[in-house]
């Protein structure tokens, strides 16, 4: 049976360049309204932001011990996290389109009815360029 409930979701994105001195992260965190689907064993969170380039909407995906990140819009890309597992994919600011390398080095998932979490530590590696990177997904 599905459920669907609105929802508050927090994304938080720490980016640390590996050749940067510590202090020179990229933090980002910022909260949308969006909605929660719970479907058997699947949660797909899904909310809209504006941006810059305009709307972006994004669909979160957490199932089978995984979570996929897909962006549509100003930003089209679609993340895959899997611990333990690499995961290779686009990356498109249009109009241009990069390759992005996922190396999924831990990830946690706490769900619950209508809350849950989601923590990933992961290597990023866009057009060549390797980061570490931390992804922190809440809803309530």
């Amino acid at each position: 049976m599905e459920k669907i409930y609105d929802v508050s979701v927090t994304m938080l994105s720490v980016i640390s360049s590996d050749d940067a001195p510590s202090g020179g992260d990229d933090r980002n965190e910022s909260s949308y309204s969006g909605k929660l689907e719970v479907l058997d064993d699947k949660l797909l969170i899904t909310y809209s932001e504006r941006t810059e380039g305009g709307v972006m909407n994004t669909e979160i995906h957490v199932f089978d011990g995984k979570v996929m990140v897909k962006r549509r819009g100003a930003i089209v890309s679609e993340m895959v996290f899997a611990e333990g597992e690499r995961s290779t994919s686009l990356y498109t600011i249009p109009p241009h389109s990069f390759d992005m390398v996922i190396d999924c080095r831990r990830l946690k998932i706490q769900t619950s009815d209508r809350e849950g979490r989601v923590d990933m530590l992961y290597k990023m590696e866009i057009g060549g360029e390797a980061r570490s990177a931390r992804m922190r997904i809440t809803w309530n």
